[in-house]
């Protein structure tokens, strides 16, 4: 299948393994350029590596709002720009939520934020 996304650049959040490794993985049969992220640091090494030249990855924490500013900021860097964003990481955090405010939030797997995120 086709789906046009030669040299398209994207990002997926997750994808050490699972549903975001196989979203990775699609995209680079694809033709894109793919950058990964997950918290385990062997993960995305070993994951990276599994998606050939085209995927580079970093460990990361995305609930870490440095962390994920410097992951998006080297991933545009490195590939040119970020065309495609697959937000794969997160889920429920437990305790209370509010409306999210800013792009810290992004993240999470809905658009609220707990209240112990910075907005």
């Amino acid at each position: 299948m086709d789906l046009n996304l030669t040299d398209r650049r994207a990002i997926v959040t997750g994808g050490s393994k699972g549903l975001g490794l196989a979203i990775a993985q699609e995209l680079v049969r694809e033709g894109a350029v793919v950058r990964i992220c997950a918290r385990n640091a062997d993960e995305v090494a070993s994951a990276a590596a599994s998606l050939g030249a085209r995927a580079e990855g970093r460990a990361v924490d995305v609930r870490d709002p440095e962390q994920l500013a410097d992951f998006v900021a080297w991933a545009a860097e490195s590939m040119g720009g970020i065309d495609i964003l697959v937000n794969n990481a997160g889920g429920a955090h437990p305790g209370p939520s509010r409306p999210c405010r800013t792009m810290l939030c992004w993240p999470t797997s809905t658009s609220r934020c707990t209240a112990g995120s910075e907005q």
